[in-house]
């Protein structure tokens, strides 16, 4: 192929020249930069070999495509599909429909088919997106939790959900409630869900900084000074208060807003 030997392309099987046909085709339809006679004959060659393939005619159609417009418009298409929600039905790539899908495509010639599957792709990538990238967000914040040195303080995990179901965007708010209430629609969480892994991590998260009592009865200061074993519930750590109040506001907005349930890890 680097060196157009038109013999040897010729006695190429059929499946094997099927995988240089665009090659072929733009090489036969655009003008040459070789103007000799000896091109001029490979050419017709190549034309000859073209002529006896049915495909031929569809690649000569998309070769006619503006890809450069499509790109625009499948660009312009996506950022607007992002803005309005992927239940949408308006569309840059094609004009308003006036049959169904499949009767449209049929109907269609090759630059306006391209043009209904890009619309498509973009529809379908776009529900995706909506169903899977809040569980997403949180898994790579709790990858990224598990390499925090820090902990005191208020943790990525908290504030990323907190951030998320706190701030001013409702339509975030509905996002990420539909990702909870979804995930506990299923008989029984397993451990490799992301739903799972966000409750364990914020339930080790207050264990961590819960007083741990070894004994409820009351103990006199000479009884501790006796029995050094035993531990008197003191408070939380003054500079557990602030990770605290975190997660009770998390706790709080999870249950009143996403409708998260209790649950038994």
């Amino acid at each position: 192929m680097q060196k157009v030997d038109v013999v040897r392309l010729a006695s190429l099987s059929d499946p094997e020249l099927r995988l240089l046909l665009p090659c072929l085709v733009r090489m036969a339809l655009c003008a040459p930069a070789d103007q000799s006679q000896s091109w001029a004959q490979d050419k017709k060659l190549i034309l000859r070999l073209l002529s006896g393939v049915e495909a031929v005619n569809s690649i000569v159609a998309l070769l006619s495509v503006d890809f450069h417009a499509l790109e625009q418009d499948a660009s312009k298409e996506q950022q607007l599909r992002h803005k309005l929600g992927g239940g949408s039905g308006e569309s840059i790539l094609v004009s308003q429909l006036q049959h169904g899908l499949t009767l449209e495509f049929e109907h269609s010639d090759s630059p306006r088919r391209l043009r209904l599957v890009l619309s498509e792709l973009l529809a379908i990538m776009n529900k995706v997106e909506e169903c899977h990238l809040p569980g997403l967000g949180v898994a790579l914040t709790l990858d990224h939790t598990k390499n925090e040195a820090s902990e005191d303080g208020v943790s990525d995990l908290v504030c990323f959900v907190s951030g998320l179901l706190l701030g001013t965007n409702a339509k975030v708010r509905t996002w990420f409630g539909t990702f909870i209430r979804n995930g506990q629609q299923r008989k029984r969480e397993t451990s490799s869900s992301v739903l799972w892994q966000m409750r364990r991590q914020l339930l080790l998260e207050l264990m961590g900084i819960l007083p741990t009592v070894r004994s409820t009865r009351i103990v006199e200061e000479a009884d501790v000074e006796m029995e050094p074993n035993v531990s008197v519930y003191s408070g939380l750590k003054e500079e557990h208060v602030v990770k605290a109040s975190a997660l009770l506001r998390l706790y709080c907005a999870l249950m009143g807003i996403a409708g998260l349930k209790y649950s038994i890890i």
